[in-house]
């Protein structure tokens, strides 16, 4: 017999459920119910957009600086197929338009589209999955995988409609980025030293609190931070200690 909790349980989850479901079906009180989703102009031409037409969806097409889809004033899609973001781990890219997904919307996400990330056969396992954890664990953007553009639409669909529908955010095109915090300045200062990304800068601010323990450290103090090896913590002492000498110009 189970236990009459896990019948509890089940009859909230399905009552949840079931209140959300009748929640989407009704009309919103703005454009009657109409959803419209932001899309860079990138992206007319794709599979997806043919695939959102399906769902009766409002499109805009804009050119956008920052991601690729925008579904309300607080969640923008950086969409990538499973080449793009292996080639976007080699080139650099990911990580700039993970700060600036950050930097814009309150609710970024990376959505990744194909069967398998492993489609380079110049690019390890470790690194793809490294690049993964890094946008989950050190960016905070939760990442959404698709088989394929029909997968896409729908999600994008989806999501667009909760925020719109339920939660009443209408999209917006962010030209203003969030105020800047304390802890981006400090993120600042600390990725300024030699090798040192922005990824690297957090993990030395956890270790050592400060921006100015992080600038007195010994070398071997450093090289207790992963990522920090006997070069790096050389040369990060080098230009710390070091008596300036302004360059002839």
């Amino acid at each position: 017999m189970k236990d009459r909790s896990a019948f509890s349980e089940l009859d909230q989850a399905e009552s949840n459920l079931d209140r959300y479901v009748k929640g989407v079906q009704k009309e919103a009180p703005h454009s009657k119910g109409e959803v419209v989703i932001i899309v860079d102009t990138r992206e007319s031409g794709s599979q997806v957009v043919q695939e959102l037409v399906r769902y009766n969806v409002k499109l805009d097409l804009k050119t956008l600086e920052v991601g690729d889809f925008v579904l309300s004033d607080r969640v923008v899609v950086e969409r990538k197929t499973s080449n793009d973001f292996s080639t976007s781990i080699i080139d650099g890219r990911l990580f700039s338009q993970a700060t600036s997904l950050k930097d814009s919307y309150e609710k970024p996400l990376f959505l990744i589209e194909g069967e398998t990330l492993y489609t380079f056969r110049d690019i390890r396992p470790e690194a793809v999955m490294g690049a993964v954890s890094s946008l989950l664990i050190d960016y905070d953007i939760p990442i959404a995988w698709t088989r394929d553009p029909s997968e896409t639409a729908l999600l994008l669909f989806s999501i667009a409609r909760r925020e719109q529908l339920l939660e009443k955010h209408l999209p917006r095109v962010r030209s203003d980025k969030k105020p800047v915090s304390l802890a981006y300045w400090q993120e600042y200062l600390v990725a300024g030293l030699p090798h040192v990304d922005r990824v690297l800068a957090k993990r030395l601010l956890k270790a050592f609190g400060t921006v100015g323990n992080v600038f007195s450290a010994s070398e071997r103090e450093l090289q207790k931070v992963d990522g920090i090896g006997e070069k790096i913590s050389r040369r990060i002492r080098e230009v710390i200690a070091s008596r300036y000498k302004e360059e002839a110009s």
